[in-house]
């Protein structure tokens, strides 16, 4: 992509040309990138957004049809020109105050409805808040969204002591930093310490599978079956008690979050719902880190397609095919609120986040039309 001062000075030329083609007079004053490829933010197919002020007796509708009637592209980019005037809109400079206050807006009202792993201190706390006053957060539009099935080989730790066997393999080759997507897409980086590992082969985690079997075959797939995995719940870190039980009575950590993540395997046919649990510290500099992890057997899973698949789609050794939700989480209870299923709470809270969703594109729309954008 070419330069801001390029693409500015090629939009100044373009408009330049209509102009003396339709025998305007107007001139230019100044222009500026607007929109996301001006803020950095764009996405692939986003539009090039390109903001002129003129000065002439054409009015800012007359104008915007004459030099949007034909498409302009600067390398592959639809380039969208918005004219705009000191007496009807206002200068430039003032137009790009009124739409960065929108822009911080539209962030804040966005955030309201979003849910995952937060990028500063203020996404975080609002997150905590909600999680406690909740007694934990379950995903939105659980019911419709799908897994990989990750196909998972029988595990070589043979002979005596296997479970020593797979912590040696898996700190000389498992730990380190990998990505993963949250409920909402974003990407986040978590890493797998010994100390993760150590848990996982712990006596306590172990024992919660129904086959160790299967437990230490995961192992070696632990980062695909991770990244394959759908964030269904964050919760506080609540503290233990006397007992060694984490109660939402005890309290709970403000510097950590629990995002619970449920994902499927199958191992010589059989398939298997598994469960990882990552931290998030309120210090967004510091790793997200594995610090739980079971296997639990799902009796009744029907291995079919959840929904057809086209023709078309391939799919790799290590994904069979997806698995629905709706399947994969039935019975599933919240892990602090006791007799609330996962998968009724998300439907409340889907049609909640869509009421919220409308309410918000209302206020974006009026401030952006007291605005002027």
């Amino acid at each position: 992509m070419l330069s801001k001062q390029k693409i500015k000075d090629r939009v100044k030329d373009y408009v330049k040309t209509l102009l003396a083609e339709s025998d305007i007079d107007a001139k230019i004053v100044d222009t500026a990138i607007h929109g996301s490829r001006g803020r950095g933010t764009a996405k692939p197919d986003s539009d090039l957004d390109v903001v002129i002020e003129y000065r002439g007796n054409m009015k800012e509708d007359g104008m915007f049809n004459i030099l949007n009637k034909e498409p302009l592209y600067i390398d592959g980019v639809r380039v969208d020109v918005n004219p705009i005037r000191a007496q009807e809109t206002g200068t430039l400079q003032e137009y790009m105050v009124r739409s960065r206050n929108y822009d911080r807006e539209k962030l804040a009202l966005n955030q309201d409805v979003q849910l995952g792993f937060a990028k500063r201190v203020d996404e975080f706390e609002r997150i905590r808040d909600l999680a406690v006053k909740n007694r934990g957060l379950v995903m939105p539009g659980l019911m419709e969204k799908e897994v990989p099935l990750v196909n998972v080989v029988p595990h070589d730790f043979h002979g005596e002591r296997p479970l020593t066997q797979a912590e040696i393999w898996a700190k000389h080759n498992l730990v380190g930093e990998y990505d993963a997507k949250d409920n909402t897409g974003k990407v986040f980086s978590y890493s797998i310490s010994g100390n993760a590992i150590n848990k996982y082969l712990s006596n306590s985690a172990t024992v919660k599978s129904e086959n160790i079997g299967v437990h230490l075959s995961v192992l070696k797939k632990l980062p695909q079956v991770i990244a394959g995995s759908a964030e269904v719940e964050i919760h506080p870190d609540y503290k233990k008690g006397m007992d060694g039980k984490r109660l939402v009575e005890n309290g709970y950590n403000p510097e950590l979050l629990i995002h619970r993540f449920y994902g499927v395997i199958e191992i010589k046919g059989q398939a298997y719902r598994v469960k990882t649990t990552i931290q998030e510290n309120l210090d967004c500099k510091k790793n997200n880190n594995p610090h739980s992890y079971e296997v639990t057997k799902i009796e009744m899973l029907d291995l079919r397609p959840s929904i057809p698949l086209a023709p078309a789609r391939q799919f790799s050794p290590a994904e069979r095919y997806p698995v629905g939700l709706a399947k994969l989480l039935q019975g599933i209870e919240k892990s602090y609120d006791p007799g609330k299923k996962v998968l009724e709470e998300s439907q409340k809270n889907y049609q909640g986040f869509r009421s919220q969703q409308e309410k918000t594109k209302i206020q974006l729309k009026n401030r952006k039309r007291g605005r002027g954008l």
